[in-house]
């Protein structure tokens, strides 16, 4: 089962991502951010097989410097 998180500065957005994709069979949506901070907190200790991130929210850069490296 892939576990996602979900990071959108939309909380309505957030919501109705994370009920389609939970109703789908082997997913399983962990958490929902709406800031890159929150999402860098959660992956300090826990892990995602998948994030799914809004390219344009305020912080997002934060995400890119601090996970890409970890990605290469």
């Amino acid at each position: 089962m892939a576990k996602i998180i979900i990071a959108d500065d939309n909380k309505d957005l957030n919501s109705m991502l994370s009920e389609y994709l939970g109703s789908q069979n082997n997913l399983y949506v962990d958490k929902t951010f709406t800031t890159g901070k929150q999402v860098l907190s959660y992956l300090e200790n826990n892990y995602a097989d998948v994030l799914l991130l809004d390219i344009f929210m305020p912080d997002v850069d934060e995400i890119y410097s601090q996970i890409e490296p970890k990605i290469l």
